[in-house]
This record gives structure tokens, C-alpha cells and sequence, in this order.
């Protein structure tokens, strides 16, 4: 797949088939919209090409005392996953104050036609876009006939009577119902970053943990808790049990992230990772002494394999460490 990071680097066609939108998470309903793309692609003998943002526009529009918006996928890993379906092109454009103040009209006519170029447009039902989301569908309705092109709005996803949304998932992620995110994700949630070193107190439980620095300050982290979950480490992947929390045992008040690896030993320091979250085990509790939190994290362990377990029977598949 093509990645371009700057309007100047877009070559315009006007063989571009486009969607648009933020994707955060490339969730059912996200897949939906690129099945579709690419199936009119095919169609008309087109380019599936995605228009997306960086940052996040609520990144750039927030308010003073707001918190920042958590991100279920960085740039990075929304385009890996957008490759992964068949995208041919991720035009990633820069947000800022400046580009907030488009009107509707001006991005479809100096952006979408006259920068990229393109012979169809797909659009999600909900979708918005310019100075005070004032452009929709009808902007590009307008534009349609004068430049021959075609517009298509497609309806919602749905999760039985639930609109699958980027907003249902960081609450599901929030609240640890981990397979429920994963259900509508369309694979494990999954966090990246580089191993760095900790206080080693893993060690003298019996249970090394490996502590990750996420790679983006602004990727949504599940609900503090233990969680069933497997690491790809230089291409290979392993299973184990990864924390989230501040160690309250121990008086922390830190909020780290940390995953022991079963049957694994070897030093892993500035390794870059991908921890995938699979089951959420338990909450995380204080414990009154050490022995109480070994014989926990024994229970954790046994809880963690038996769900590796009946995973790989139910899939039936050489594969299934990665999950």
C-alpha cells in the first residue's frame, strides 16, 4: 500500500475510488465501508484509496480541562491493517487549526477534487466533515454532476440494535470486556511499544514480567486488570498474562502496563512488541502479603492457559499463538 503524509506528495487521478473518515480501530463497520470500496473498485476499475486525518481532529479542537480523545489505532497501525484488506492508498492529511476551518464546499472542491482526484466516493451514513461539520453528503451531491463523479452513502453496522462505533469500543475497552471490543474489532486489541526496564520485583514473585512503554501516549489502554494475552516479539508470537495497573500491593501509583510470557526467559530490552489483549481475568486488587498475590498470580496463570486452550480447540488451526 501507498502511504502519503502530505498534500504536495498526493499524485491526483481521477481513477481514485475514495472513502472517508477517521477509522480509528478499523472496527465491523469500518471493514463494511472497505469491503465496499473495494468491491466498486473492482467494478469500475478503480483504486481503493482511504482519506484519513493525523492528528485526530479532536486532538487539534479540544478544550482547555478536556481529556484527550484515547485512540484504539495509531497511524501506524491503521494503515498496516488497511494494507492487510486490500487498500491500494492511505492519504493521511494533516489537522490543524488552519485545515479545521475548511468549509465543506473547500475540502471536497480544493481537497478531494482538486489535490486527489477521483471517479467515486463512498461515505458512512454518520459521516461529517468541514468548519463546524457543516459538510455531508449533500456537499458532495452538489459537486457531482459538474465534475462526474459518483456518491454513495452506505447504511450502519450494526451489533444486534447497537451502531458499532469507535466510541463503543473505547468504552468496552474501558470497562475490560475485552471480547466484546474484539468481537466488533474484528481481531484482538493491541497495544505497541518497547520493552524498558522495571523495578524487577516479577522476578522475586516467580512471574518476570516485561514492562512496555506504549509507543503512542494517546492509545487507549483496557481497564486496570490482568488479561489473557500473547506478544509478537521479532515475528514470533507467544502467549502469557499482561497487567495493567499500579500495583497497589505495593503502594504504585504509577499506572504501567507489564505481561509475563510463559516459558520464556530470554532478554528482551528495547525490543519493540505488540501485546494482543484477549480475555480479561480478573480486576486488580490489593493483596494482604506476598504470598496472597503468588498464589493469585498461580490462579492467573492456570486461568490464562486454559483459555489458550479451548481457543486452539475451537479454532482447530496450526497458528495458535498469535491468536
Amino acid at each position: 500500500m501507498n502511504l502519503y503524509r502530505h498534500l504536495t506528495d498526493i499524485p491526483r487521478n481521477m481513477n481514485h475510488v475514495l472513502t472517508t473518515g477517521i477509522f480509528d480501530g478499523v472496527h465491523r463497520g469500518h471493514r463494511y465501508i472497505i469491503r465496499q470500496l473495494l468491491d466498486v473498485s473492482r467494478q469500475c476499475g478503480g483504486i481503493p484509496s482511504v482519506v484519513t486525518f493525523d492528528p485526530h481532529p479532536q486532538h487539534v479542537l479540544i478544550r482547555n480541562g478536556t481529556p484527550p480523545l484515547k485512540l484504539l489505532t495509531t497511524v501506524e497501525e491503521k494503515a498496516d491493517i488497511l494494507s492487510s484488506l486490500g487498500v491500494e492508498n492511505l492519504f493521511v492529511l494533516p489537522f490543524d487549526e488552519q485545515f479545521s476551518r475548511l468549509s465543506g464546499d473547500d475540502y471536497v472542491r480544493d481537497i478531494l477534487i482538486g489535490k486527489i482526484g477521483f471517479k467515486c466516493i463512498l461515505i458512512g451514513y454518520d459521516h461529517t466533515f468541514g468548519r463546524d461539520r457543516q459538510g455531508g453528503v449533500h456537499t458532495l451531491e452538489k459537486f457531482s454532476e459538474q465534475e462526474n463523479y459518483k456518491v454513495l452513502q452506505l447504511e450502519p453496522q450494526k451489533d444486534e440494535d447497537t451502531i458499532i462505533s469507535s466510541s463503543l469500543i473505547r468504552s468496552q475497552l474501558e470497562s475490560g470486556h475485552i471480547e466484546d471490543a474484539n468481537q466488533l474489532l474484528e481481531r484482538a486489541y493491541s497495544i505497541r511499544g518497547t520493552v524498558v526496564p522495571g523495578d524487577k520485583r516479577g522476578r522475586l514473585l516467580g512471574f518476570p514480567t516485561a514492562n512496555i512503554e506504549p509507543e503512542s501516549r494517546l492509545k487507549a489502554l483496557p481497564g486496570r486488570g490482568v488479561y489473557a494475552a500473547s506478544v509478537a516479539i521479532d515475528d514470533q508470537c507467544y502467549q502469557g498474562m499482561a497487567n495493567i495497573g499500579i500495583r497497589p500491593t505495593f503502594g504504585g501509583k504509577i499506572e504501567t502496563l507489564e505481561i509475563h510470557i510463559f516459558s520464556f526467559s530470554e532478554e528482551i530490552y528495547d525490543k519493540n512488541v505488540e501485546i494482543r489483549f484477549h480475555t480479561k481475568l480478573r480486576d486488580e486488587k490489593r493483596f494482604d502479603g506476598m504470598e496472597a498475590l503468588i498464589a493469585q498470580l498461580h490462579e492467573d496463570q492456570k486461568q490464562a492457559i486454559d483459555y489458550f486452550s479451548k481457543y486452539q480447540n475451537q479454532v482447530n488451526t496450526g497458528d495458535v499463538k498469535c491468536l
